[in-house]
């Protein structure tokens, strides 16, 4: 457990020392997702919060059934974003991304996004 809490505190003093280099996003959570059967329609309250994300250049993927999707990588300490759904969205900016994928570690959630 000890080392569990140095990798959280070296994550935390790492977002603190990039500086300019990690911006503001909005992370919008679902929370009590349903979905209906009969109507084929999804449910959820959601909660918005802002926090300090660490985000890679825009990238287009290649492959060619991907019709020149843009995806981008966001980091984001897990204690801000503890376990992400697909349901879940980013705001950068104005513009909305929706998770494509979710990789959680001891202190980082890596997020692949995509605009919506």
């Amino acid at each position: 457990m000890a080392f569990t809490k140095l990798i959280q505190d070296q994550v935390k003093s790492a977002f603190s020392i990039v500086g300019d280099l990690a911006t503001e996003v909005t992370l919008t959570t679902a929370k009590d997702t349903n979905y209906s059967f009969g109507t084929g329609t999804v449910t959820s309250a959601t909660s918005t919060t802002t926090v300090k994300a660490i985000i890679e250049e825009s990238v287009r993927r290649a492959n060619p059934q991907d019709f020149g999707v843009v995806t981008k990588t966001v980091y984001i300490q897990r204690i801000d974003l503890p376990d992400p759904t697909s349901y879940d969205t980013v705001t950068i900016g104005t513009k909305v991304h929706k998770i494509v994928q979710s990789i959680k570690d001891i202190a980082l959630v890596t997020l692949t996004v995509t605009e919506v």
